[in-house]
């Protein structure tokens, strides 16, 4: 009988030995599963700041840039003591120039020429987005008009690139000319006096 309860407590020893060791596998594993998720965690975190840190980076480069491109080309006309009013805006490699004067559409295009710019010619939907958002509550003339010689529609400088293909360019025109303002653009007679948006590329 005594041999038979120091068998059943040597196996129960050994059993509890058993369950001990499967857990101590489980905990090890649970552990290194942590630590790896961890370790994940951390170098996802350090690759996050790294990437801000970079964009921030690009966009203060990006911005100083832009603000010294501005600040050359308003003292410029500034010296010249030609457009000295409106303000400055850049997006990509253009920077505009949105006039406070009002003028004629043959006006907004020799103006924008006499200071070395060019009346404004959009390229994309992306471009077109930014320059409505800094439209406001002004109306400016662009640099579309419709051609009667050749009965289509043309930007400024077409021979560079041939600009975005806007609605209005597939309706007949009601006029001869177009403004942007900040919800649309509208073809309409030359001689009416808007503000001129002028573009510089950089």
């Amino acid at each position: 009988m005594l041999l038979i309860l120091v068998f059943q407590c040597v196996q129960e020893k050994h059993h509890q030995q058993e369950i001990l060791k499967n857990f101590s596998k489980v905990y090890d594993i649970m552990k290194n599963d942590y630590y790896l998720k961890e370790q994940v965690w951390i170098n996802k975190s350090l690759e996050y700041d790294s990437l801000k840190n970079k964009t921030l980076h690009l966009e203060s480069n990006h911005e100083n840039k832009c603000h010294k491109k501005i600040e050359i080309y308003s003292e410029f006309l500034q010296n010249k003591g030609l457009i000295c009013e409106g303000h400055w805006s850049c997006y990509g490699v253009k920077c505009y120039h949105f006039t406070k004067k009002q003028e004629k559409w043959e006006g907004c295009k020799k103006t924008c020429q006499d200071n070395g710019l060019s009346l404004l010619k959009i390229n994309d939907e992306d471009e077109q987005a930014f320059l409505k958002q800094q439209a406001c509550k002004n109306n400016y003339w662009i640099g579309l008009s419709y051609d009667e010689c050749e009965r289509k529609w043309k930007w400024v400088d077409s021979d560079t690139s041939s600009g975005i293909h806007l609605p209005i360019m597939m309706s007949p025109a009601r006029g001869h000319c177009v403004f942007l303002s900040a919800t649309r653009e509208v073809a309409i007679e030359c001689n009416n006096s808007y503000n001129c948006i002028c573009e510089k590329r950089l």
